[in-house]
């Protein structure tokens, strides 16, 4: 077990979003996220497919976070 995940588990609700964050980070950028939600808001049916994306990933980023801080 590494230290991050020593610490997770003994503080998941510090930890919980600082990873979800982190995790989502890997992928797109606060500027990505706001264009992709903006987009979406313009544009329901032009953009779902780039905002489903998103959110599909941000679900695999939440479960990977609860993964690491125990939390089921």
């Amino acid at each position: 077990m590494t230290l991050l995940e020593k610490n997770a588990k003994a503080n998941p609700d510090k930890w919980y979003p600082i990873l979800v964050r982190e995790f989502i980070k890997e992928q797109y950028s606060l500027e990505d996220e706001l264009a992709i939600r903006n987009n979406y808001d313009l544009d329901n049916e032009a953009y779902a497919e780039e905002y489903e994306a998103y959110q599909r990933y941000r679900l695999e980023c939440k479960a990977r976070a609860k993964a690491i801080c125990g939390i089921s």
